[in-house]
């Protein structure tokens, strides 16, 4: 995964020399995430099954650079602190990342894009606690919590995103995207056991402006 994001950069590199113009900008906004289904397949018991259902309000946020390379194609890289989970119930799941998206962009209109492209997150911050309404009532150490399930959490995260973006008046952004999880944010530790489901989704609502 290091020589592809490596191989990602050096063809971006490559391309944007001949972008026609650079422009930066600065966004935040809402997440709201949720983890599919975990399923922990062992060799000698039945597999185990984790379905936290619910989704969990939170926020981004970071920079960009678009790069236009011609009148309709450009690239636009990110850099985002994203903090993901969901909250199912009594138990929230917190996984903080800093996501660093490629996004291919189309402007069929004046303004107007649609974006697509891969994403990879690096997780910097991961717990688990049980709320009472809106309050922590205990915290508990994630990392121990897998261990004692023959589970780890994966430092890197491989998203595919999709989204649209406007920009009003020349500088003010406004964005919607949806992010799938394309590997497991878990894995077994366990010979001959393995990991199934438990991909982060993301949908982010989006403000910022573009200098």
């Amino acid at each position: 995964m290091k020589k592809l994001a490596a191989l990602a950069f050096i063809a971006m590199l490559f391309i944007t020399a001949r972008a026609q113009e650079v422009k930066f900008g600065i966004k935040t906004g809402l997440n709201l995430s949720h983890i599919t289904t975990t399923t922990h397949n062992t060799p000698d018991e039945d597999p185990s099954t984790i379905d936290p259902a619910g989704q969990l309000f939170s926020m981004h946020l970071g920079g960009y650079i678009n790069w236009e390379l011609n009148d309709y194609f450009g690239l636009q890289p990110e850099v985002l602190f994203s903090m993901q989970g969901e909250r199912e119930e009594d138990i929230l799941l917190k996984f903080n990342y800093i996501n660093t998206p490629l996004l291919l962009t189309f402007s069929p209109l004046s303004n107007f894009s649609m974006m697509a492209g891969p994403q990879i997150g690096f997780n910097v911050y991961r717990g688990m606690a049980m709320m009472a309404g809106d309050d922590i009532i205990s915290g508990s150490d994630m990392d121990e919590a897998l261990a004692a399930s023959g589970m780890k959490a994966n430092t890197v995260d491989l998203s595919a995103a999709l989204g649209i973006q406007y920009l009003a008046a020349g500088h003010l952004l406004l964005g919607a995207r949806y992010t799938v999880g394309l590997t497991p944010i878990f894995s077994a530790t366990e010979e001959g056991a393995s990991i199934s489901g438990g991909r982060n989704m993301v949908l982010q609502v989006s403000v910022g402006y573009q200098f």
